[in-house]
C-alpha cells in the first residue's frame, strides 16, 4: 500500500520512521499538542509458519484453509468452509458445504456436502472415509487395507479403490454409474 512505498528508499532499504510524541487535548478548550519528534531504524521480520494440529480444532462457519495443516493425533471438524491447501489430519469431520480444491487425506465423517462441480480436488483415505451425504471430488483414492463406506451420493473423475468400497449409496465415476452393494 501507501504505507510500504514510504517506508522504503528507491534503492529498496528501509526508510527510518518518525515517532511523534501527542498530549492529546480535550477538543474543546485544548487541542492536541506535539511533545517531541524523533527518528528511529525500522526493522524488518519475516516469519514463515507451520501449523500442526495434534488436538481438535472445531470451526462451525466460515473455516478457509489455503496453506497446509497436518498433525498426527489432531482432528479437525468443520461445519461451513474451504480448503484449497492441504488438510493432512488423523480425522476430518464435515457437516456443512466443505468446498475444497485442494487435497484431503484424512480418515474422513462426512454427513454434508464436501466440493462442488466447480470446486472439487483429490481425497484420499488413509483410514476410514464414511460418506452420509453428498461428495463431489476430480480423483477419490481408497488405501490399502482402508475403508471407504459409502452410504450418500459421489460424484467423481476417478477412483482408486485399494481397499474395502461398501455401503448402499451411489458412485457415478467419469459420467458412468457404479453401485455399491
Amino acid at each position: 500500500g501507501e504505507d510500504d512505498k514510504q517506508a522504503f528508499a528507491s534503492d529498496g532499504t528501509l526508510l527510518p520512521v518518525t515517532l511523534t510524541y501527542v498530549k492529546e487535548g480535550d477538543g474543546v478548550n485544548t487541542l492536541d499538542q506535539v511533545i517531541r519528534t524523533e527518528e528511529e531504524p525500522q526493522k524488518l521480520v519475516c516469519v514463515t509458519v507451520d501449523y500442526t494440529n495434534t488436538g481438535t480444532i472445531t470451526s462451525n462457519n466460515n473455516f478457509t484453509n489455503s496453506g497446509d495443516i497436518s498433525g498426527d493425533g489432531g482432528k479437525l471438524i468443520v461445519n461451513n468452509g474451504s480448503n484449497s491447501g492441504s488438510i493432512s489430519q488423523d480425522t476430518l469431520e464435515t457437516s456443512g458445504t466443505f468446498e475444497n480444491t485442494g487435497s484431503i487425506i484424512a480418515d474422513i465423517t462426512n454427513n454434508g456436502t464436501i466440493g462442488t462441480n466447480q470446486n472439487k480436488a483429490e481425497i484420499t483415505n488413509n483410514g476410514t472415509f464414511t460418506n452420509n451425504n453428498s461428495v463431489i471430488a476430480s480423483a477419490i483414492t481408497n488405501s490399502e487395507n482402508k475403508t471407504f463406506t459409502n452410504a450418500g451420493t459421489v460424484v467423481t473423475d476417478t477412483i482408486t479403490n485399494n481397499g474395502t468400497l461398501d455401503g448402499n449409496g451411489s458412485i457415478t465415476i467419469g459420467g458412468g454409474e457404479n453401485s455399491t452393494t
